[in-house]
């Protein structure tokens, strides 16, 4: 074992001294020498580190020790904040290892200040006052902000403003900017800088992306990368490798083109005379997912001849578009960004109707819009080959990346066969602190009074905590319809996902102490509610696939055609690593105790029960309410 990492970590060591509750964990300091030799000697790492390994300090503190210039990525920008805010500065002032550690996100996370004063014109052509006094804020703002990261003037992403004035890549690659003055090169200027330089899964995925097709990647060349979370990183990957358009992203394209026209191309009539068509068969196309809310393969999609016809329609209206769109990009860089966007859209609609064979072409109508998606069959090869290509290192962390103990999954998904795999418990004893309770006489999952019968079942146990539960649900529709049947009942604070940012209903979740909040697959990890707040889990159905993702299909009928089940080598593993994800909010700390509740009948019915209930954490189990009332109100004695 090296030297430097056990003495950060053995128990009269670095951490033992500098923190007052620092417990040494033998897991954890293997998972520090395993990163440290990995980063040290080159090479890939899969290590599965169950909840209260330690899992950041133990690959932060090799990174720190090791040298080496890392890239950490990790599944979201929370994630990175607390990285570079919490986790890692206080390493560096344990360890008295001083580094330059910089966040670095997507270009549209930071200000343009040319298209802020952009936007100020083109409001005031419209004469839209309350967006006017926004945006002159943002421009106050800008000149003091370090970063000009706009989630600290806008909040997120919905805000009307945000893609008014974010740093687009197809606007700046057409202008000059003065890097003392835009936020975005001075940040990548500050990254190659940086010792650890912290990203977001799918900033790497973009990076990727650009990589491939020949594009100067985003990212700058280092030593090592660190993917945390990274069970989520194939389903990311996937996104950022494939083709997307939607009749949103057209629809606001065009809007903006026709915002510029009144600024920029008022004496050629002809350009919103063309504009108009394109935006009235934009429209007709649109209609047809007006209530509609489906996942269908672009064959099945295609069948129905309303949307063939509606499709070429609008593509027709775009195709004699395009020249007068390309004589008027030169009048303004603004211009020519947006027909950058659609020309890009333009190229995915392409892609996706003569879509390959190794590749899923296939549709979805949600909020009455049609999203179209071109998707890779599988990245593995990319993947693997870009790690080989740009990292020396590679450390794949997460707690949960194997199924059945075994790495297979993950492996095949990322092409990581030849990889080093490492397995750590977690140390926290489920034995006593936490119960599974499997409800028996239930309906079956599809049936529509399962929602119903299970949450009759969930209610006592929500009584008897005194409200502080998660309800996690598979579906929005099975959410809705537990939103609506526990709120004039419920004598506990209801939060439901949607009604708030998730951020805000986790802190109030927090604050209040005896909540209950009812959530869908975001809310099944990431969300770390340690303490008296949250006792009770429920999930409601073992997370499968949806049965209509064309994407899913396509695999099946490939492995079907391999005579392999796309159930075990697919659906299984998925669910899985999702169940286990979710069961995990429950236990966040040694002191931490509660109850986990699963409805679905299926883990004590069908033979694949036993296999995903073995993958939980090792909790004592039981079918009767009472005792698990009883077990609740020894959990409140103490």
């Amino acid at each position: 074992m090296n030297r430097d990492i056990e003495q950060t970590f053995s128990a009269d060591g670095i951490l033992s001294q500098y923190f007052s509750h620092f417990q040494p964990r033998q897991g954890q300091l293997e998972m520090a020498d395993c990163c440290f030799n990995t980063l040290r000697d080159g090479g890939v790492l899969l290590a599965e580190a169950g909840t209260g390994i330690g899992k950041t300090f133990a690959y932060g503190a090799a990174a720190l020790l090791s040298g080496r210039k890392v890239i950490i990525s990790t599944a979201t920008k929370n994630l990175q904040d607390q990285l570079a805010k919490r986790d890692l500065p206080t390493l560096c002032q344990a360890l008295d290892m001083p580094a330059r550690i910089l966040v670095m996100k997507g270009r549209e996370n930071y200000v343009c200040q040319q298209r802020v004063a952009q936007a100020a014109q083109q409001l005031a052509l419209t004469h839209q006052r309350g967006l006017q006094a926004a945006v002159q804020e943002v421009k106050t703002w800008a000149t003091t902000s370090q970063r000009g990261e706009l989630a600290e003037i806008l909040g997120n992403r919905s805000h009307v403003l945000w893609d008014k004035v974010c740093a687009r890549s197809e606007f700046c690659a057409l202008v000059s900017c003065d890097a003392e003055q835009c936020a975005y090169p001075m940040l990548r200027k500050d990254a190659e800088d940086a010792d650890i330089l912290i990203v977001n899964h799918h900033l790497l995925g973009a990076d990727l992306a650009m990589r491939a097709a020949g594009l100067p990647a985003l990212l700058p060349e280092r030593d090592a990368i660190i993917i945390d979370e990274a069970h989520q990183l194939p389903a990311i990957l996937t996104q950022a490798l494939g083709q997307s358009a939607s009749t949103a992203s057209w629809g606001y394209g065009l809007r903006e083109l026709s915002n510029l026209a009144q600024e920029h191309l008022r004496d050629m009539p002809q350009f919103s005379s063309l504009l108009q068509t394109a935006q009235a068969a934009l429209g007709e196309w649109q209609a047809t997912a007006e209530a509609v809310r489906v996942r269908l393969s672009a064959v099945d999609w295609s069948s129905d001849e309303k949307h063939q016809v509606t499709l070429m329609a609008f593509m027709e209206a775009w195709r004699q578009f395009i020249p007068m769109l390309g004589a008027a990009s030169e009048r303004h860089p603004s211009i020519k960004a947006q027909a950058a966007v659609l020309g890009r859209m333009s190229e995915a609609m392409i892609a996706w109707q003569v879509a390959k064979e190794h590749k899923v072409a296939w549709v979805e109508a949600q909020n009455g819009h049609w999203y179209f998606y071109v998707t890779p069959m599988s990245i593995a090869d990319a993947f693997s080959e870009a790690m080989k290509r740009y990292y020396g290192s590679c450390i794949l962390a997460s707690a949960t990346l194997s199924t059945g103990g075994a790495f297979d999954y993950i492996q095949h998904q990322l092409g990581l066969w030849q990889a080093t795999t490492k397995r750590w418990l977690s140390p926290f004893d489920y034995a006593q602190k936490a119960m599974l309770y499997l409800p028996t006489h239930l309906p079956e999952p599809n049936h529509d009074s399962y929602t119903l019968a299970l949450l009759r079942r969930v209610w006592p146990l929500i009584l008897a905590c005194g409200g502080r539960a998660f309800l996690l649900f598979t579906s929005y529709r099975a959410m809705s319809l537990a939103a609506d049947t526990l709120r004039p009942h419920l004598p506990f604070p209801l939060l439901v996902q949607g009604e708030q940012d998730a951020h805000s209903l986790v802190d109030q979740f927090r604050q209040q102490g005896n909540a209950v909040l009812l959530a869908t697959a975001g809310f099944w990890e990431g969300v770390d509610v340690s303490g008296p707040a949250l006792s009770l889990v429920m999930i409601d159905k073992i997370p499968f696939s949806p049965p209509d993702d064309p994407v899913s299909q396509a695999k099946q009928k490939a492995l079907e055609e391999k005579g392999l089940s796309s159930f075990v080598c697919e659906q299984l593993p998925e669910a899985a690593i999702a169940l286990v994800q979710g069961a995990g909010r429950l236990i966040r700390s040694e002191t931490d105790e509660g109850v986990l509740i699963i409805g679905d009948q299926r883990l004590q019915t069908r033979r694949y029960g036993s296999q995903l209930l073995s993958a939980l954490p090792p909790m004592r189990r039981s079918h009767h309410v009472q005792e698990v009332k009883m077990f609740i109100e020894g959990m409140q004695k103490k």
